[in-house]
This record gives C-alpha cells, structure tokens and sequence, in this order.
C-alpha cells in the first residue's frame, strides 16, 4: 500500500511540473534599436518586433522615427546623436529613464508621461537642450 502512494505520489509531482513547464511563458522585454526610417509600427527593429510593453527602445543616430500609435509602458527611451523621435501628436508612457544623446524630439501635440514606481531620470548629453 506505500509503495502504492509513493508512485502515485512521484506521479501527481511529474504530471505538475509537466503542466507548468508547458505553459505559455510572459514574453521578456527587449532593447529594442530602430534599424530604419519611418513610422514606429512600421520600421524594423533590432529586437525583431515592434516595440512591446516593458521594452527599452533606442532611436539610432541617424534614424528618424515617427510615432502612428501611442508608446505605452517603454522601460526606457534614448535618442542616439543624431537620431530623430517625432511624436507626431502620440502620447509616450514611461516607467523607466529618458536620455537624449544628442538626438531630436519633436513632442507635436502629444504628451510625454513618466508612470514608473521608483525614481526616474530625464538626463541630456553634456549641450544638448533639444
């Protein structure tokens, strides 16, 4: 009879872990480095996906990006030296930090939100204002 619930027992354990093992496992956010010119959903991205929540993003100097949907839940935003980021009207969520490298931003009429829950940081290369 013991040995009897110990194979059940090692069964019940075997057949748990087999369960979560094989479970959907939460995508892991990226950096995410634009590859090319145009619009955000559109461009290619060194992370090989459009930007997803929990990612950092990196505009690339020498790429000009514009936002055709809001940016919402960037772990992080750089705009890399001479890198564009044109909002175009869209709205950008923040949790992380926001440094500007030397690049551009252009807000438009949309607004920039910093949701993160610790400190978060907004720091420029040494001159640049933009």
């Amino acid at each position: 009879m013991k040995a009897k619930l110990i194979r059940i027992g090692a069964t019940a354990v075997l057949l748990a872990a087999t369960l979560l093992l094989s479970m959907p496992q939460p995508a892991k956010a990226a950096t995410c480095t634009s590859q090319g010119n145009g619009n955000w959903t559109e461009i290619s991205w060194s992370c090989s996906h459009v930007r997803a929540n929990g990612d950092s993003v990196t505009i690339a100097a020498g790429r000009t990006v514009t936002l055709n949907t809001d940016a919402a839940n960037l772990a992080g935003l750089t705009i890399n030296g001479t890198g564009s980021l044109d909002a175009n009207g869209f709205n950008i969520t923040l949790t992380g930090d926001w440094t500007n490298d030397g690049g551009t931003f252009t807000p438009g009429t949309g607004t920039v939100t910093f949701n993160g829950s610790s400190t978060q940081t907004i720091s420029a290369s040494e001159g640049n204002s933009k």
